[in-house]
């Protein structure tokens, strides 16, 4: 025992001398920039992959090394076209200004500890972290303990949609402070983060919607007082931050991004990459804003501010919102209520928002009758098929629906059978604004019955996750109308991961109108003027959704 205690106190002397060094290292640098008058601090992010480092300010001075694309590190002097950098080994370093790009964020030194290994020290590098993070809890009844890990006690019980402030992560375990002001450990795969502070131009504190209402503009949150938890600032740097990850495929780079009229001739902005666009969407109110956010992308030349004065559309802010990984922020900001659609073109190189008044005229609704040909669905009990029961109601849902203006698609107009996939990429392939699916519920309990809704919106999918507002607004606002016209019990609004559902990538439900398993409502639903009762109430459900869209 008295081995191993004398082994473990040499050892963190070793990383205590070396974490003393690099700090003296650190002050040194500064002391020395600010007797020259010309110290900057300010964080940059390398534009450019392999970057070179050199000892001095020109091409003539030796190569030191190199940097990556994506890399934030601590200006500290300017001459000339070259900047002085503090890199991530505590070193100096000079690179070619035309190689970074100075971000908004404020420094901030923190220490990271590599993994130990056998009879060696960690090794200790400086790192620039960007502010507090905010998430939302994915998952019902999240543990929350006083350490990272499951020999820790639980100091609280985390509810699903609660949001939590983040201020440090451990071996897959998040620092979190609740609403309450608990502080503890979760699990971070329990936890959906989105960074609450971009740079200039960018939105701050936008999250992702956590129930049917609509996301709000929250504040970030305040780090945990010095009494209790660990602090992310520079005076009580954690040893075990969070370490940014290389990109695992090249970013887009943003090329262009402008006002632009859309082929139906509503107000729009395009936006152009130089590879595939992949992104995710989430409407903001007070004021009326939509927040793109470009994934694996690189902001480029495209300015933080566009200034647009359009009808709906007043300015457009840009900004490079994370770097690990690399994500681009677009904020639209609107001047009224409005309905919006997003296109990519056929390359995925330019997506295209437009934005319109808030009604269903003119909006794409794939309709989708479920089951068909050799797949009859559900048999009622005197052998009602579901797959007719659902078309029929699905052609008077088209008829409702072209009467108002909408563009009405169909997956099946006939007694055909369509995989599931190839009916959620008819709706992808046309660009829909919502997809509705209608089938007719069963059980094995004959006295079951009622009408319900379905969507599907997990924390682990990120562009569905971003849609649920959208998509549990769309099943409330038809769910309603089923359950004031149709007459039997209502079960209400459900999530499941249906294929149609997951696959869609626009706001989708699944209406299940009445059980067949049961006697009564299976003769509902023989009923031509039941069928007639199911469509409009779907109809009407469609046109509230889109006079009010989330």
């Amino acid at each position: 025992m008295k081995e191993v205690k004398t082994t473990t106190t040499r050892r963190f002397s070793r990383i205590d001398t070396t974490v003393l060094v690099s700090l003296l290292a650190l002050f040194l640098l500064v002391f020395s920039a600010l007797n020259a008058g010309a110290v900057v601090m300010k964080v940059a992010m390398v534009k450019a992959a392999s970057v070179n480092v050199r000892s001095g300010p020109g091409t003539d001075y030796a190569k030191i090394g190199s940097v990556d694309k994506g890399d934030k590190l601590i200006v500290i002097k300017v001459t000339g076209d070259w900047r002085q950098v503090i890199l991530a080994d505590g070193k100096p370093g000079w690179i070619n200004s035309s190689y970074l790009a100075l971000l908004q964020t404020k420094p901030r030194f923190t220490l990271k500890t590599a993994a130990a290994k056998p009879a060696q020290p960690s090794a200790v590098t400086f790192a620039v972290n960007g502010d507090g993070q905010t998430g939302v809890v994915v998952a019902d009844k999240v543990n929350v303990r006083s350490g990272p890990g499951t020999v820790y006690k639980i100091v609280a019980v985390a509810a699903k949609a609660t949001r939590v402030s983040a201020f440090t992560e451990k071996d897959g375990w998040s620092g979190v402070k609740l609403p309450d002001g608990t502080k503890g450990w979760m699990a971070s795969r329990y936890v959906d983060f989105r960074s609450e502070t971009a740079s200039r131009g960018g939105e701050q504190g936008t999250q992702p919607p956590t129930t049917g209402q609509p996301a709000t503009n929250q504040p970030p949150a305040s780090n945990p007082s010095p009494s209790s938890s660990p602090v992310v600032s520079p005076a009580n740097p954690p040893v075990d931050s969070t370490v940014y990850l290389p990109q695992t495929q090249p970013a887009t780079k943003l090329l262009k991004l402008e006002p632009v009229e859309s082929d139906t001739g509503s107000e729009a902005i395009a936006i152009t990459g130089d590879s595939a666009i992949s992104y995710t969407v989430t409407r903001m109110k007070d004021p009326e804003r939509l927040v793109i956010d470009i994934r694996n992308a690189d902001k480029g030349d495209i300015a933080e501010l566009i200034p647009v004065n359009q009808e709906y559309l007043s300015q457009v802010r840009v900004s490079q919102f994370s770097l690990n990984p690399m994500t681009v922020r677009i904020v639209a900001d609107l001047s009224k209520v409005y309905a919006y659609k997003l296109a990519l073109s056929a390359d995925k190189h330019i997506l295209t928002v437009s934005f319109s008044e808030p009604t269903i005229r003119g909006k794409t609704i794939v309709v989708d009758a479920g089951h068909g040909g050799y797949d009859p669905g559900a048999k009622g009990v005197t052998g009602l098929e579901e797959k007719k029961v659902n078309l029929d109601i699905a052609l008077k849902v088209q008829k409702l629906l072209t009467d108002m203006g909408a563009n009405v698609i169909m997956t099946r107009s006939d007694d055909t059978f369509i995989p599931l996939s190839q009916r959620a990429t008819i709706a992808n392939n046309a660009y829909a604004d919502v997809f509705v699916s209608i089938h007719s519920n069963s059980s094995t309990s004959p006295s079951l019955g009622g009408t319900s809704t379905y969507y599907y919106a997990p924390g682990s999918n990120a562009l569905l996750y971003s849609q649920l507002a959208q998509r549990s607004s769309l099943a409330e606002k038809v769910q309603y109308q089923l359950a004031q016209n149709l007459g039997i019990r209502n079960i209400g609004t459900l999530t499941a991961n249906f294929a149609v559902l997951r696959e869609t990538t626009m706001p989708s439900i699944l209406a299940e109108i009445a059980f067949l398993s049961n006697k009564s409502e299976e003769a509902l639903l023989k009923d031509d003027a039941f069928r007639d009762k199911a469509a409009q109430a779907i109809a009407q459900g469609l046109v509230e959704y889109f006079a009010s869209p989330m």
